[in-house]
């Protein structure tokens, strides 16, 4: 009797065994819908791409170098953004302090919501004083005007395009540019 026992005892956990194994194949061949899925190979992460560093000069024009700008501009390229400004300050002169006071606070409101520390946390993330943020407002200002100038006889934006583009165009001829070999 006793060895009859022992020979039960191993059938019956042979039996949960075999039960236990079957349903974890189971699962592994059905597997439950909401549970994450593993990939099988890591996914590569993006190289970060390098950011321009706005502290080197791409280039000078008429002896004036050029910086990339602080944030993004009314115009993308930083050599046509320094001939417009250019030519401002030649033909126009520089605008007063109340003009570039008024010109900070308008871009705080619109691109901050006048949220200061949102503002200096850019600027910390870009590794800018509020005298940069000044300054790069200014020449924002300054770009504002210049191509209202240009555009002002413009009937479409398609005309106002094609004014701005010959406009730059015409600098572009007139200038001494330098941009360093890259």
């Amino acid at each position: 009797m006793k060895h009859s026992l022992s020979f039960v005892r191993r059938v019956l956990l042979g039996v949960c065994l075999l039960l236990t194994l079957s349903t974890l194949v189971g699962r592994a061949q059905d597997p439950d819908p909401a549970a994450p899925t593993p990939s099988l190979t890591p996914r590569p992460r993006p190289k970060p791409k390098p950011t321009p560093d706005a502290s080197l000069p791409v280039g000078t024009v008429n002896g004036v170098a050029i910086y990339r700008p602080l944030m993004k501009s009314l115009v993308t390229d930083p050599l046509d953004r320094a001939l417009l400004i250019y030519d401002f300050d030649k033909r126009q002169g520089r605008l007063s302090d109340a003009q570039v006071d008024e010109a900070v606070r308008g871009y705080k409101r619109d691109r901050f919501s006048n949220n200061d520390t949102a503002l200096n946390a850019r600027l910390g993330e870009l590794g800018a004083t509020p005298d940069d943020f000044r300054r790069f407002v200014g020449e924002e200002a300054k770009l504002r005007l210049e191509l209202a100038n240009i555009t002002r006889a413009s009937v479409s934006d398609e005309s106002a395009q094609r004014a701005q583009r010959a406009y730059v165009a015409g600098l572009r001829q007139q200038a001494r540019i330098n941009q360093p070999k890259h």
